[in-house]
């Protein structure tokens, strides 16, 4: 997302999203859990969007 990429905090921003959401998502997907790795990923971003878009 440009929006990020354009802060002063973006490295923080990013490192935030790998641990709040890549993680908990890879991990999901590893105990065959897609449908709720799809789920925190799709409500994520909307809210990424949300805040850094608008």
């Amino acid at each position: 997302m440009a929006a990020i990429n354009h802060r002063e905090d973006a490295a923080e921003i990013w490192n935030r999203v790998y641990e709040e959401l890549v993680e908990p998502c890879a991990q999901m997907i590893h105990e065959g859990k897609d449908e709720e790795a799809y789920r925190l990923y799709k409500v994520y971003t909307m809210e990424l969007g949300q805040k850094y878009m608008s």
